[in-house]
């Protein structure tokens, strides 16, 4: 089939988990399909991802933001935005640009299928429309509304409390009027199907599963160190912030409490003057914008997710499975993996719980070992890219009608 694939962004580098998922799926689909990748370049790394890509042979359609463009037209885009149920920070002050772009390749490339990245780039549907009447797939990473609501509850009554509210709203309408305007809706966790079925029954919502790369992340037994906890993650992402705050402010106090030579390493890219702030070695190190984060992984005894608000599905969570690696994570952090508590890593949300249990993987090799196993075994069974894509598959079948090739085995 000729899939038209379009994006916030070029996947690359790796560093986050839109890039990691969008990357692995695009990729492997590419051995059995024709597919072309739309994304804006307006990054500072984009020169860098569009080489890679095309150096893979990929087929790439780019638009760049159109030079003397002022801040003026972006803040003017924005209070016209306001009378619409789109959220403000979805609004560019090109998106005419961007849409018209959109527009002329697919009509260039005529694909069966157009496939849209997130709830975000729904907003040049009707450019879409305009171009094609080929099936319509949202690919929906996050069920977003339900993440502002979790952020506006945890916030409360505080200005950001207050902006999530008004936002979760905003972005509940626009993700009922997208659920009933594409063929398709692919989720990547059940229960976010879940969520989205109830929203409007009457669309069509699939599950797919999230991967990781089994080939790249491996056990590496002979690297761990004792005493050292580690997270993996953006560092510039508010829930990662908030998340970070929570693990080395109210949770490591405690670990250390009993068991004082604990220590945390923070690894990931673009760490906020938040985050930068947290840095006191020996016992919280920052380590930033890392070419490769395995080492980092491999050290650890013990990998951490203190993550509060959903977001999404947690690739470094399946990342620390492929390596066998004990881990501890909030319930939210974990929800949508198909994870048992106690047998695949510890699921915790108050500070108390979450150190208890860091301290007891700590203190018992044993029981780290235990945990990893099953984890990798897990892995090994449900969450391979390869597993992943075959699912995708299936569902273009089912909208399309038309058998696909078989993925290798």
């Amino acid at each position: 089939m000729k899939l038209f694939f379009v994006a916030q962004f070029l996947p690359y580098p790796l560093t986050d988990g839109t890039s990691i998922y969008i990357f692995n799926r695009v990729d492997r689909l590419r051995a059995h399909h024709d597919i072309v990748l739309f994304a804006p370049t307006r990054r500072s790394c984009d020169e860098e991802a569009l080489r890679f890509l095309q150096e893979r042979r990929w087929v790439v359609e780019t638009i760049s933001k159109p030079s003397g463009l002022s801040k003026f037209k972006a803040v003017m885009a924005r209070l016209k935005a306001l009378s619409s149920s789109a959220p403000l920070h979805w609004v560019m002050g090109w998106d005419d640009v961007i849409g018209a772009a959109i527009e002329r390749k697919i009509q260039v490339h005529k694909p069966d299928i157009v496939i849209v990245e997130h709830l975000a780039m729904t907003r040049f549907l009707p450019y879409i429309k305009r171009a094609t009447n080929a099936k319509l797939v949202l690919v929906d990473h996050n069920v977003e509304s339900l993440w502002h609501a979790q952020s506006a509850r945890q916030f409360g009554f505080t200005l950001k409390g207050i902006i999530h509210r008004s936002q979760s709203g905003s972005v509940r309408k626009t993700e009922r009027a997208m659920l009933g305007a594409f063929d398709m809706t692919i989720a990547i966790s059940d229960t976010d199907r879940e969520t989205l079925q109830q929203m409007v029954p009457s669309a069509r919502v699939r599950f797919v599963p999230i991967g990781v790369d089994m080939g790249r992340f491996i056990p590496q037994h002979d690297a761990e160190e004792n005493d050292l906890i580690v997270f993996v993650g953006g560092l510039n992402v508010g829930t990662n912030v908030d998340g970070l705050k929570f693990l080395v402010h109210e949770i490591l106090p405690l670990v250390r409490q009993k068991h004082s030579g604990a220590r945390v390493e923070i690894v990931g890219r673009a760490p906020t003057s938040s985050i930068l702030a947290l840095n006191n070695p020996p016992i919280t190190k920052i380590i930033a914008d890392v070419p490769d984060v395995r080492p980092y992984m491999a050290r650890a005894a013990v990998c951490v997710v203190p993550i509060r608000p959903k977001s999404g599905v947690r690739l470094k969570i399946l990342e620390g499975f492929a390596m066998a690696k004990a881990m501890v994570s909030t319930s939210l952090a974990a929800e949508g993996l198909d994870v048992v508590d106690g047998e695949h890593l510890f699921i915790r949300d108050d500070a108390q719980s979450f150190a208890d249990a860091i301290v007891k993987l700590l203190a018992d090799k044993t029981e780290r070992q235990r945990l990893g196993a099953s984890a990798l075994a897990l892995a090994r069974k449900k969450y391979s890219w390869e597993a992943a894509c075959a699912r995708f598959e299936e569902n273009l079948a089912e909208l399309t009608g038309n058998a696909t090739c078989p993925q290798e085995s």
